[in-house]
């Protein structure tokens, strides 16, 4: 038949081979058939759909490398033998591009009631990093979620405005060019409005006392001290600034029980009692 005669007269290459697979290429080899050809034409492109690319080579040439592709997509590939008199068959087979590298060894620390720090292993060739995050709820993230754009060369990153004792996911993509990674996520919960801790008492006589504590946190802008008579009576309240951790009761009744309690004061709220 004509095209048995036609593969006789002009025969293709055979043994196609793509191999040294990358996010952004790969390298095309076959093996020549028994006749002379002219040149080779190498057509490539994604088997969604896209515009097709070519490279023609000499005849005595039998692998090519192709750059500047699409990572995680796959490529159809076809090798076609140029005579002097015509062109054979195409040579085809597909392949499929590897993903972006993500980042690695992402970390949370830093973490207090409102903000937390993110951190990742730097990604070569990355030109940004997108870091998304969202509060759960019943398991779901929420969706009105906040996205920040990173440059490449830095490597983590502060967010802050966050809602006490509240579970959050962040995923992080390296971003090349136009193109995006897989993404990793962590999940981490913000602190709760701590009180103050290790209340004590000094410097106790008949008519004051020296109240003691240790600040709970930096974020912590004043402490509330409430002072009450064991009978219930004569009920006080005083206010000091965030960074103080002590201060004296004075006018109190002699021989008299007093119950104290502290509590910090957030731009938040306020945290329980001790």
């Amino acid at each position: 038949s004509l095209g048995v005669t036609d593969k006789m007269v002009h025969p293709s290459p055979t043994e196609l081979i793509l191999s040294e697979v990358t996010a952004k290429g790969f390298r095309i080899s076959w093996t020549p058939p028994p006749k002379t050809v002219k040149k080779f034409r190498v057509v490539y492109y994604p088997s969604k759909g896209g515009t097709p690319q070519e490279v023609v080579v000499e005849g005595s040439v039998s692998t090519v490398t192709v750059y500047n592709l699409t990572s995680n997509t796959e490529y159809l590939v076809s090798v076609f033998p140029i005579y002097d008199k015509g062109v054979g068959d195409g040579l085809r087979g597909t392949t499929t591009t590897l993903p972006r590298s993500p980042p690695a060894h992402l970390h949370i620390s830093d973490v207090t009631h409102n903000s937390l720090k993110v951190g990742w292993q730097p990604v070569e060739e990355a030109t940004q990093y997108m870091v998304l995050y969202a509060a759960i709820t019943d398991g779901q993230e929420e969706e009105d979620g906040k996205e920040i754009i990173v440059a490449a060369e830095h490597t983590d990153i502060e967010i802050d405005g966050l809602s006490s004792n509240t579970e959050y996911a962040m995923t992080i993509y390296a971003l090349y060019g136009e193109e995006a990674s897989d993404p990793v996520a962590v999940q981490t919960t913000t602190l709760p409005l701590n009180p103050p801790r290790n209340l004590h008492f000094t410097e106790i006589s008949h008519s004051s006392a020296k109240v003691n504590w240790d600040r709970a946190s930096d974020k912590v802008m004043g402490h509330r001290i409430t002072y009450i008579t064991s009978r219930g009576s004569n009920r006080q309240e005083t206010d000091v600034a965030g960074d103080t951790t002590s201060t004296v009761l004075g006018n109190l009744s002699s021989l008299t029980t007093y119950s104290v309690s502290v509590l910090s004061i957030y731009d938040e709220g306020i945290s329980t009692e001790i």
